[in-house]
C-alpha cells in the first residue's frame, strides 16, 4: 500500500524544483574537466620536459599544431604502412609548454569522393626522436570518472555543479545529501552505453594488431562498415541524451540510475 503522505511529499517536491537545463550541465562538466585535468597537465609538463617525452599526454584543454614533413625519422617501430604518402608531425601543448609529441605515417588514397587512410601512429621524444612513451590520457579519464562518482555520492554535486547551482539527487530520497555510491557509478557507466559497439570494434582491432595482423587487414570495407554502424549508434545515443536534457527531462542514464539533476 502506498503511503499517501510520502506520495504527497514527492509531488510537492517536484512542484518546487526544476530539472537542470542543457547549458548548465555542459558548463558544469566543462568546469569539472578543468578542475581535474589542469593539475595533471601541469605535472605532465614537468614530466615531459624531465623525461625527454618518455611520459606524455594530450588530454584536457590544450592546443595542437601539426606539420607535414618530408622524411621519416630513423628507428620507427613497428614499420610504417607500405606505400605511405603522408608524414605528419604533431605537438600538443598547454600555454606553449609541450605535453605530447607524435608522428602519423599514412597511406592516403582518394577514390572519387571517398578518402581512405591506413596509418600508424608513433610517439616522439622532446628531441623529435622516436620513443615508446607512456601515455597518460587513460589515467586522466579514469580520474575524471572517479571524481564525478565520488563527488556525486558524497555531496550530490561536483565543483562545476556547485558553480552552476545544480545538483544530482536520488529519486527515492530527494532530501538526502549525495546519492548512493552504486547509483553514482551506474549513472556514469550508463552514459557510455551508446559507445559499446565502437568499444567492441576498437578492442577487436587492437587485439588483432597485437597478434600481428597486417594494417591493411584492419581497414577492410567490412570493418569500415561496422565502424560507420557503431558511429551511428553512438550519434543517436548522444542525440537522444541532448534532446532529453534540452527539454528538461531526465536523460536515459539518469532514469536507469534512478537519479535526476535539478536546479538549487
Amino acid at each position: 500500500m502506498v503511503n499517501s503522505d510520502s506520495a504527497a511529499a514527492q509531488v510537492g517536491f517536484w512542484e518546487t524544483v526544476q530539472r537542470a537545463g542543457f547549458w548548465r550541465r555542459v558548463l558544469a562538466l566543462f568546469i569539472d574537466i578543468i578542475v581535474v585535468s589542469l593539475p595533471l597537465q601541469i605535472l605532465l609538463i614537468v614530466l615531459f620536459a624531465q623525461t625527454n617525452g618518455a611520459v606524455q599526454g594530450s588530454f584536457g584543454i590544450n592546443s595542437t599544431s601539426c606539420v607535414s614533413i618530408g622524411e621519416l625519422p630513423t628507428g620507427l617501430e613497428p614499420a610504417p604502412p607500405p606505400g605511405f604518402n603522408s608524414i605528419v608531425e604533431c605537438q600538443t601543448s598547454l600555454l606553449g609548454f609541450d605535453t605530447s609529441h607524435s608522428l602519423r605515417v599514412a597511406e592516403v588514397n582518394q577514390d572519387g569522393s571517398v578518402t581512405t587512410s591506413i596509418y600508424q601512429d608513433y610517439t616522439l621524444g622532446a628531441d623529435g626522436r622516436p620513443n615508446r612513451a607512456f601515455t597518460t590520457d587513460w589515467i586522466a579519464i579514469l580520474l575524471l570518472f572517479a571524481y564525478l562518482i565520488f563527488m556525486d555520492s558524497r555531496l550530490g554535486r561536483t565543483l562545476g555543479k556547485r558553480a552552476l547551482n545544480i545538483r544530482t539527487i536520488d529519486i527515492d530520497a530527494q532530501a538526502s545529501t549525495g546519492i548512493p555510491l552504486r547509483k553514482a557509478f551506474l549513472r556514469q557507466l550508463a552514459m557510455l552505453i551508446g559507445m559499446i559497439p565502437m568499444i567492441i570494434i576498437a578492442s577487436v582491432m587492437f587485439f588483432k594488431y597485437l597478434a600481428g595482423a597486417d594494417l591493411t587487414s584492419l581497414t577492410n570495407r567490412s570493418l569500415f562498415s561496422l565502424m560507420i554502424f557503431g558511429g551511428l549508434i553512438e550519434a543517436v545515443w548522444l542525440l537522444w541524451i541532448v534532446i532529453s536534457v534540452a527539454n528538461k527531462q531526465d536523460p536515459i542514464y539518469d532514469r536507469l540510475a534512478g537519479t535526476a539533476v535539478v536546479r538549487t
